[in-house]
């Protein structure tokens, strides 16, 4: 099951749950203390909090929505991670999760691509109407950036099936479809997504794509002069085919300098993985499972080793 299409938990806060229960509490001491007038005064003072709470709540959100997207749309992604930090009020009292989407889609901006899928798919658990399709977008393309094909794949899916055919969707899927071997979806998609509007970005991942495809049968394809992108993961897919031409030709200094550079941009992602490969870096170990040293190998020379043994 994919994440997206996770069973919904319940969207009230930790805090929103305890408050009111630590404040009965504290009523129910003031009247066995004999204090009833203070727990006569707590009891309106909490009634008229639990009326006031959810419309201060919910104009704070709307305020963080706004300005987190005004953050977005301006290149200042990388704000919108400190925007939710000063929201405290939210933090304690608003929805689960409820700040998680903008900060995850602030994270995908800025390079974090595995804390944006995290928070993405959180945000998606408890997401509801309109809200879902940017989430769902968002958590496609950030799947993508960190080599899960697959589950990339799965979101792509879900939001054509619900009948949005948008071109960075195709496009995402189209790459995805390829990284997973199935090269004809993939050709597939790409068509159908030159077919509609796009943008540049977009061109550009339907074009280093196209000349996947065409290495893949064995032909060759030349990149456009001063083919180049913002994006780090564009740039280094282009320094990748930049490098695999040159490996075709007998280039073998330049191709690996060009391995280097789509390696140094892309460490986690597609291109960083066939970048390695390339090279013939091992993958990085998984945290948790380095190699665990033997604690009583004998690490001197074998030799000196059998000549104490004799003694």
């Amino acid at each position: 099951m994919s994440i997206a299409t996770s069973p919904p938990r319940s969207s009230v806060s930790a805090f929103r749950l305890v408050l009111p229960l630590l404040t009965l509490l504290g009523l129910f001491v003031a009247w066995q203390s004999g204090h009833r007038w203070i727990a006569f005064a707590a009891l309106g003072l909490l009634i008229a909090g639990v009326g006031a709470v959810p419309p201060i709540v919910r104009r704070k959100l709307e305020l963080f929505d706004k300005q987190a997207m005004k953050l977005l749309a301006t290149g200042k992604a990388a704000q919108v991670e400190a925007l939710s930090r000063s929201n405290i009020l939210l933090e304690m009292l608003g929805p689960q999760g409820c700040m998680d989407g903008k900060v995850g889609l602030a994270m995908l901006e800025t390079g974090r691509y595995g804390d944006a899928a995290s928070r993405l798919a959180s945000a998606l658990r408890h997401a509801r109407g309109p809200a879902v399709l940017p989430l769902q977008v968002g958590l496609c393309k950030a799947y993508l950036l960190i080599n899960e094909p697959s589950r990339s794949e799965a979101v792509c899916g879900e939001i054509l099936r619900s009948g949005f055919s948008l071109p960075e969707v195709l496009a995402v899927r189209a790459v995805s479809a390829f990284l997973l071997g199935k090269h004809e979806a993939a050709k597939d998609h790409c068509t159908a997504a030159r077919s509609l509007s796009h943008n540049a970005d977009v061109a550009l991942m339907l074009d280093l794509l196209d000349i996947e495809l065409s290495l893949s049968r064995g032909l060759e394809r030349e990149l456009a002069q001063g083919m180049d992108s913002a994006k780090p993961f564009l740039a280094a897919w282009i320094h990748l085919l930049r490098g695999k031409l040159r490996q075709r030709r007998g280039k073998a200094g330049e191709a690996a300098s060009s391995f280097r550079k789509a390696l140094e941009l892309d460490k986690a992602g597609f291109v960083g993985a066939q970048a390695r490969r390339l090279l013939e870096i091992p993958e990085p170990a998984p945290a948790g499972n380095l190699p665990i040293e033997e604690p009583h190998k004998d690490r001197r020379d074998p030799m000196v080793a059998r000549k104490k043994k004799r003694r």
